[in-house]
């Protein structure tokens, strides 16, 4: 994706536009940070709900 977007800037794209793509493209990871933090907390959780 950095390769496609510094490729565009090269070329000569509006850096409003790279700006708006990269915004939205970024837009669909939200969820990784939130699925690795519930991903380790898992356990301790687990372990919580046992006793």
């Amino acid at each position: 994706m950095l390769l496609a977007v510094g490729l565009c800037a090269a070329v000569g794209v509006d850096p409003d536009t790279l700006a708006l793509v990269g915004w939205a493209m970024a837009m669909q990871f939200w969820f990784l940070p939130v699925y690795l933090i519930l991903s380790a907390l898992t356990p301790a959780l687990h372990a919580a709900h046992r006793r």
